[in-house]
This record gives structure tokens, sequence and C-alpha cells, in this order.
């Protein structure tokens, strides 16, 4: 039986990028269990630990959330909203979560920032792009992670990274050159 360090959640309502995100931080990520799912309502059941995820009771937050901004019923802002403004004392909120989505309408990636994403990420048009990128995002926050292992979930501080090892062949348009 495999033990895992950490979990790590995917939520994407496209099966081939769920599956190639998932698979693709399996193998960036040995150590970790990784779990998809492919609505909103199924993404705050995990986290919550309800219905079909009732025996997560007690579990740990995942040690990163990739959430897509543009699914069908509620959207990825809902979600985030919805972690972000649980109780300051559950460490869910304390949560990483990058935004890993198509859009880049600027609109949409100040709303994240402005709701508490840890990062904004514009997926990548190419196959090879898309898993690199998320192969990178993996392994950051996984060592992000465990850079903070000794400290208690009760005390573990909010943190906001950039990903310097990210690098964007076009910058949005309101950014600063």
């Amino acid at each position: 039986m495999q033990q895992f360090l950490s979990e790590y959640l995917v939520v994407e309502d496209n099966d081939d990028e769920r599956e190639l995100i998932a698979d693709t931080l399996r193998k960036s990520i040995p150590k970790g269990r990784v779990t998809s799912v492919h609505n909103c309502a199924d993404a705050l059941d995990f986290l919550h630990a309800r219905g079909a995820w009732a025996d997560r009771v007690g579990a740990l937050p995942p040690a990163l959330i990739l959430l897509d901004l543009s699914i069908a019923g509620l959207s990825g802002f809902s979600v985030l909203d919805e972690i972000r403004s649980g109780d300051s004392g559950d460490a869910l909120t304390l949560t990483p979560i990058v935004m890993f989505t198509d859009s880049s309408a600027p609109r949409d990636i100040l709303e994240g920032y402005r709701l508490g994403a840890n990062s904004f990420v514009v997926k990548p048009m190419s196959f090879p792009e898309f898993r690199a990128v998320v192969e990178l995002i993996g392994r950051y926050w996984s060592m992000q992670q465990r850079s903070t292992l000794q400290l208690s979930t009760n005390q573990r501080a909010r943190k906001i990274d950039v990903c310097p090892q990210l690098e964007l062949s076009a910058r949005p348009a309101w950014s600063a050159a």
C-alpha cells in the first residue's frame, strides 16, 4: 500500500483536460494523491466531506486545488469565494488555489486574485506546453507544501506566491512590460 504525503484536487469539467492534468500531477508528484472532479458541486462536497465524500471527515484539506474558471453550474469563482470566506480557523481557507483556465480576460484575472487565488495560470494551447505547465505547478506547490510541513495546520500562514519557473510567452495587456 502506497503512503501519500498529501492530496491534490483538480476541478475541471473537460474530461480530456481533467485526465491530462491528473495524470501529469500523479507523475510529477509521486507521493501525492490526486483526486479529480468534473463540477463545482462535487468539489465542494469533497472539500467539506459531504455526500460521496463523507468518508473524508477529519481529513486534512488538499495541499493544492487546481480550479478551472468556466465550469457548468457554479463557476470556479463561486468555489474560490466559498473556500476563502470560510471560518478563519478552518485550514481549508489556507489551501493554495491555482486558477487554471482558458480565460486571459483581465477582469477574470483581477477577480481571481481579489477572491483569494494564489495564482492564475492561462492554459497553454499546445499539448507539450500544457503538460509542462501542469508539471511545474505541481512541483512548485509540492515544494511549498514540504517547506511548511513543520508548521501545524492551524499555524500555517497564508501564502500568495508567484511561480518564477513559469514564464508565459505573452503577457496580459494590463501587466507591466
